[in-house]
């Protein structure tokens, strides 16, 4: 009898097993869907791939140039350009979808005039860029001046920021930006600075027409010359009916050609050259050609005496 039993102790022993593989088997598979796995794992990977950071610099960023608009405001204007464009493999970079601009600590929204973007540098269209958090990337929690234009293959992209305060230019600017397949990544560029100190100032008109004033020499204005006699006999006309365009233009350029205390880059020469030009055509004024009938050229004069109020010297 004891052959017998150990036999069938090992005969169960192998029923056991045998149940237990085919157990575990049943189990693996009703837990493992390979087209499941296989989607969840592609889903994974496209996370990772999405919020990937590239940390070089493949977009050049430029500062193409900043102008002086001459009534207060700048425009400042970038390219943006992809030098190896492709499809993000093999050493390529896909098109961008859009720039991330910083304000740094020197600018604000408001002082933000108008914005535009262009795909030739010639033809502009106006956008209305967003102030904020980007969201629609992960390279920085910062609040950005997101404007919206990409790029495609190798053309480059212009992006014009109109701002209504004189800032020198700063290199070494982190911006953010933000591909056509959703990755972002950090580039440096020349951007705002801190603000232009200007220390120019001038006498009011009222200044060198008082009677006991005498200037150290004629002026010229308009491509005429005036000595100081003469000038003061335009200043004393009549403003029966109005103030005359030109004798208000004239009164206004008086101080800013007597004046040696305002430098070259002060924001009030473009409204001069307005005024220049305009009594550049009409002649030598007199009390008798005192022309009116050019708002433009008024509305710059206004200008010019407001910028004096504001930047008055001190003796």
């Amino acid at each position: 009898m004891k052959p017998l039993n150990h036999w069938l102790i090992i005969a169960g022993l192998a029923l056991s097993t045998t149940l237990s593989i085919t157990s575990c088997e049943r189990l693996k598979n009703e837990d493992f869907n390979p087209q499941l796995e296989a989607k969840s794992l592609q889903l994974n990977l496209l996370a990772v791939d999405s919020i990937r950071v590239d940390t070089l610099n493949p977009y050049q960023v430029t500062l193409e140039s900043k102008t002086d608009n001459g009534n207060g405001t700048y425009s400042w204007t970038w390219s943006a350009q992809t030098p190896n464009p492709g499809d993000g493999t093999n050493g390529t970079y896909p098109d961008l979808d859009h720039l991330d601009f910083s304000l740094a600590h020197y600018l604000a929204i408001d002082n933000i005039v108008s914005a535009e973007v262009s795909t030739d540098g010639l033809t502009w269209t106006s956008i209305r860029p967003e102030y904020g958090i980007d969201g629609s990337q992960t390279c920085s929690p910062d609040t950005i001046l997101q404007v919206n234009l990409g790029t495609r293959l190798d053309t480059k992209s212009y992006y014009r920021i109109t701002i209504n305060s004189n800032n020198n230019t700063e290199s070494g600017l982190n911006g953010i930006y933000v591909t056509s397949t959703g990755r972002c990544g950090t580039y440096q560029y020349t951007g705002f600075g801190s603000t232009v100190v200007d220390n120019s100032c001038s006498q009011p008109a009222s200044f060198y027409f008082a009677k006991k004033y005498t200037w150290r020499s004629s002026v010229t204005i308009g491509g005429y010359t005036y000595t100081q006699n003469e000038a003061k006999s335009i200043y004393n006309t009549s403003d029966r009916g109005g103030i005359k365009d030109s004798k208000a233009c004239f009164i206004q350029l008086v101080p800013i050609r007597l004046s040696t205390t305002i430098s070259t880059s002060a924001s009030v020469w473009g409204d001069v050259a307005i005024v220049e030009d305009y009594l550049s055509r009409l002649g030598k004024l007199s009390p008798k050609n005192l022309p009116t009938g050019n708002p433009t050229a008024r509305a710059a004069a206004t200008r010019i005496s407001q910028w004096i109020d504001a930047h008055p010297c001190l003796n």
